[in-house]
């Protein structure tokens, strides 16, 4: 073999591979792929009861959760279709108490048929942001939601009670971006609330969905983007209507 012929490519490692040759030394080479890797865990029982559990840490240490019928962590308590819990504890070592429950998070807007689901909990600090949307009984409708608004670490709530921060099915599965603990780690100031227009479950109806992003700063909304049904690009300004702006 010709002196100096490449003799192997080893494997990729954090970012770099390298060449060998017969003559000289690794030679690293430019690379756009980190690595992947893969996490598994198991689920750790806690003694609550209730579905969903969007969570978020908060600038006081504890993890607040709020759960869609149940009882939430006093499960001695009565059932409803939304609770919020303080958490603490480790996984497997969990312990809570549900702070509040019921009429105290959130309205009804779309009358019998419909109850309370918690899809979204954001920390920004102390202060808790919870997205509630209406969800009809047959899992197949959701026309409205709304962002609360927590400054006691959930134990009472505000929000307009006069009508929902968004209504005829436009974005009313909402989810926000985590940044860790407070919100510490956000880049630059915002609160990113994401979702769909109706309901995230599609098994029923096979519907398209409408993808949207929001940002807030100082809780006012500054700007929302869309994406056509089917596409990763956000449509064009004006294409489809975006939800007013409004303080949470």
């Amino acid at each position: 073999m010709k002196r100096g012929a490449l003799l192997a490519v080893l494997p990729l490692v954090f970012g770099t591979a390298s060449l060998l040759s017969q003559d000289s030394k690794p030679v690293p080479v430019a690379s756009t792929t980190v690595g992947t890797a893969q996490v598994e865990s198991k689920g750790m029982p806690s003694n609550s009861d209730g579905d969903l559990w969007p969570s978020c840490w908060a600038g006081n240490d504890k993890l607040y959760a709020a759960n869609g019928d149940g009882e939430g962590f006093s499960t001695d308590g009565d059932f409803a279709d939304i609770a919020v819990s303080e958490i603490n504890g480790t996984p497997g070592n969990l312990s809570g108490a549900t702070i509040s429950k019921g009429d105290q998070v959130g309205s009804v807007w779309s009358g019998a048929g419909y109850n309370r689901k918690p899809t979204g909990m954001v920390c920004v600090g102390d202060t808790l942001y919870l997205a509630v949307q209406d969800l009809a009984l047959d899992f197949n409708d959701v026309p409205a939601a709304t962002i609360l608004k927590s400054t006691d670490h959930g134990k009472t709530w505000t929000w307009d009670k006069q009508k929902p921060m968004f209504s005829d099915h436009v974005f009313t599965t909402i989810w926000f971006a985590d940044f860790g603990k407070g919100g510490a780690l956000a880049p630059d100031g915002y609160v990113y609330a994401y979702g769909l227009d109706g309901n995230w479950r599609d098994s029923f109806d096979d519907k398209w969905r409408i993808r949207r992003a929001c940002s807030w700063r100082g809780c006012r909304r500054t700007r929302c983007r869309t994406a056509a049904p089917g596409s990763s690009t956000p449509a064009p300004a004006g294409r489809r209507r975006s939800p007013t702006a409004s303080r949470c």
